[in-house]
């Protein structure tokens, strides 16, 4: 039940802002404990019949009033539960036409009234970050350059880490910009392969240089599908 982050002042769940923290918390989940969802739901499962007065972590916030708060957040992150609606797009690009064909899919997921989305280049966001908002968020679409017939290598870690972890419970899109032989969408969808709980929602566009209007509009169509499948599970 730890977190990231200094306490600064308070000490105890009823002395500070949690919304302030809460965001470290799932980081510090995403993380560092994010592989082991089945043994953190078997732990929260043997204190089902306890009465609980303080979870006391070696590190984060001391929990003496809302027990219940800090133990659902773990069952749900555990359980890789999205907290909310929402699509996070993360890119790594050579030339800047990757991060173009993501903003394209942004601003469409946009129009069609997706209203969380976080953009990341990979290159320039610590990874901890952006793992974060992936467990936070139902929405996950990944572009790449294409480097040596493989995924641009600062995606590489990011892309071992979710396949290591177990993702699970994702839409996902795929998209990426080649000029010689590709690969980079080839290693893509080799990681979406590798997870079965991820559902891929439509066919990757991969463009040869600059994206055509006809790329565009196959962008514009995995936003539009995005968007579909979110909204279709709103209460």
């Amino acid at each position: 039940f730890g977190s990231f982050g200094t306490l600064d002042g308070g000490i105890f769940d009823d002395e500070i802002n949690f919304s302030f923290y809460e965001s470290e918390m799932r980081r510090y989940y995403a993380n560092i404990v994010g592989k082991y969802g089945p043994q953190v739901l078997n732990a929260i499962k043997k204190l089902g019949g306890l009465e609980i007065k303080y979870i006391c972590p070696s590190h984060g916030i001391l929990w003496r009033k809302d027990v219940s708060v800090v133990i659902n957040h773990f069952a749900n992150w555990a359980s890789f539960t999205p907290e909310e609606e929402g699509v996070v797009i993360v890119y790594g690009t050579l030339y800047g036409t990757t991060a173009k064909m993501a903003n394209v899919i942004a601003r469409e997921l946009s129009w069609n009234g997706i209203k969380n989305i976080k953009i990341y280049d990979a290159s320039k966001t610590d990874h901890s970050y952006i793992i974060s908002d992936i467990w936070k968020y139902k929405g996950l679409i990944i572009g790449s350059a294409a480097h040596n017939n493989d995924v641009y290598p600062v995606l590489h870690g990011l892309l071992h880490k979710l396949k290591n972890y177990g993702l699970k419970n994702r839409y996902l899109g795929i998209f990426g910009n080649m000029l010689w032989s590709g690969g980079g969408v080839r290693g893509i969808q080799a990681f979406a392969d590798s997870l079965p709980g991820l559902e891929l929602i439509a066919e990757p566009v991969e463009s040869k240089g600059e994206p055509t209007l006809e790329d565009q509009k196959k962008l514009e169509h995995i936003a539009k599908v995005m968007a579909e499948k979110l909204k279709s599970e709103r209460a």
